[in-house]
């Protein structure tokens, strides 16, 4: 089980080129798996193989529009349109309203030409969050190291089935041989909170270790080096935008590697022989039902209730996703 025939694809590169139009359904071997797809399939075969994508969100639109600015700032125009304060109306008289025919004329416009339109209040602010990364001097020198955006493809060989799955990935900072930080590749995160013990718990539960693992092994296999150290660039989407970096531990990357491992020899299964596991499948159910196993803080919860005390979910808890995926602090 190996990572072969790896290779750059291209560096500075377009996020919409990476992901691009898929020629392939899933389900089909010819499909390019990526860590993000991967940590999905890990999570659930079926619902990933039924067309589940992870819902659009402000958090996810926020943390684009961060990534465009500070990774491939030149592709600004391109993507992204920023919304005129206002609009002429019916009179020719200035106007807020985006029910004005200009406005409705210009947004048209704008989805033809595949443009993400945002507010000019809502780019200063993400250019707040930029000055205040650069104004940290270690995440400047390391993202000034570093070559953005690279696309690195390849193929993993599965020995069991014999499979062999074409894959890619698009990894944010990849530091120059003659940096600092040459042993290191990268990526950027807006996150709700940059605070490392809620950080680490949030990147176990979005499996960024198995990207990380993923990631460095696939980019060492491109180019023969032996780089072994995953880093953080942490910028938190609210006010006063305070940054955060963090080194994956060279124990959790070794967990990802076992799990990317793991989650590539069951999608082999699954390409093999056609069935796509749901979330009831394999050991720790009865007769088809997934167990809901009792906890320590449903312990707590009886010994609380019990003396007379509330109860909060939060207690005892490291931190608390909201519904769209982040982590509060």
């Amino acid at each position: 089980m190996s990572f072969q025939n790896c290779k750059i694809r291209g560096i500075g590169v377009n996020p919409i080129s990476y992901h691009g139009d898929k020629p392939f359904e899933r389900g089909n071997p010819a499909y390019v798996i990526s860590p993000s797809t991967l940590r999905e399939i890990g999570h659930c075969p079926a619902r990933w193989l039924a067309g589940y994508e992870p819902p659009p969100s402000e958090a996810k639109e926020w943390g684009s529009l961060l990534d465009c600015l500070v990774l491939t700032p030149g592709d600004f125009d391109a993507r992204y349109a920023v919304r005129p304060l206002t609009f002429p109306d019916a009179k020719g008289q200035p106007s807020t309203s985006g029910n004005t025919t200009a406005c409705k004329a210009w947004v048209a416009e704008q989805e033809e030409a595949g443009r993400e339109i945002v507010k000019a209040d809502d780019l200063a602010e993400v250019k707040k969050a930029i000055a205040k990364i650069h104004a940290d001097d270690i995440l400047h020198r390391f993202l000034q190291a570093s070559d953005k955006q690279v696309w690195v493809v390849g193929e993993w060989l599965d020995e069991k089935t014999g499979l062999v799955i074409p894959c890619q990935c698009l990894i944010d900072l990849v530091p120059r041989k003659d940096s600092e930080f040459a042993q290191s590749a990268g990526d950027l995160k807006s996150t709700r909170s940059a605070a490392p013990f809620v950080f680490e718990s949030f990147s176990r539960q979005r499996g960024y270790h198995v990207q990380a693992a993923f990631d460095l092994d696939i980019l060492n296999a491109a180019t023969g080096e032996e780089r072994d150290t995953w880093c953080f660039v942490l910028s938190e989407n609210y006010p006063p935008y305070q940054t955060g970096r963090m080194i994956c531990e060279l124990v959790k990357v070794n967990i990802g590697r076992q799990l990317y491992r793991l989650h590539l020899g069951r999608y082999a299964q699954c390409l093999k022989t056609g069935v796509w596991p749901d979330y009831q499948a394999g050991p720790g159910t009865i007769q088809g039902w997934s167990i809901d196993h009792a906890s320590k803080l449903d312990e707590m919860e009886l010994v609380r209730v019990t003396e007379g005390a509330s109860f909060s979910a939060e207690d005892g808890t490291e931190s608390v996703p909201d519904d769209e995926g982040e982590v509060l602090p």
